[in-house]
């Protein structure tokens, strides 16, 4: 599970929280998110996102309380991040994060952006994770992914830091565990009906 913390520069400006719990199944490809996000005014919204590596343009969004779901497929070009958008990744040395021994690593775009990342290879079937997300084209900025594994600093996301202009993002794994879940996890729910929609209709109570 990872909390997202989402912090304004202007005083007294709302801040909007998110925690997403992941499950995975590197053996067979499929995943899921439960994303809940509080948002001031608003209380609560919450999805469920099924992914399968067999089919890495296709996203199905659940909607429990309303047992509808759907389906958005992606092109490639969609997907594709541009080839010029160059990372520059170093390794800042090893730090404890929520116990485990991280590597601390910053990556700098070619447009000045910089990204701090907390990586662990402590956890259990870190290496099937790691080819999971590298399939799943969704999960993250291919580049960034690729120059973290090139400069030796890829492994589980521990924590993840981006400050920009107005606005600054923490990702930190708060609980991790190995365990069994049943293969219902990744399917949609039998009596759930097919909506058309953007992915927000699904946030939607």
């Amino acid at each position: 599970e990872y909390r997202i913390r989402h912090d304004r520069a202007e005083e007294g400006a709302p801040q909007a929280n998110m925690s997403i719990k992941l499950y995975a199944s590197p053996a067979s490809g499929k995943g899921r998110a439960e994303t809940t996000m509080e948002i001031p005014m608003a209380g609560a919204m919450r999805m469920s996102m099924l992914t399968d590596t067999n089919t890495p343009n296709r996203i199905i969004m659940l909607n429990d309380r309303k047992r509808q779901y759907t389906v958005m497929d992606f092109n490639e070009s969609d997907l594709a991040e541009p080839a010029d958008n160059v990372y520059q990744v170093k390794n800042l040395g090893t730090e404890n994060v929520r116990g485990l021994s991280c590597i601390h690593a910053q990556a700098i775009n070619q447009d000045g952006d910089k990204f701090e990342i907390w990586t662990t290879r402590e956890i259990p079937g870190y290496q099937e994770m790691i080819s999971l997300y590298g399939k799943a084209r969704h999960m993250g900025s291919d580049n960034l992914w690729q120059a973290m594994q090139e400069g030796d600093c890829a492994g589980f996301i521990v924590k993840f830091k981006i400050a920009t202009e107005g606005m600054g993002t923490t990702m930190e794994l708060v609980e991790v565990e190995k365990t069994t879940v049943p293969a219902s996890m990744y399917t949609v729910p039998e009596g759930y009906e097919e909506k058309d929609g953007s992915w927000i209709n699904s946030f939607m109570p």
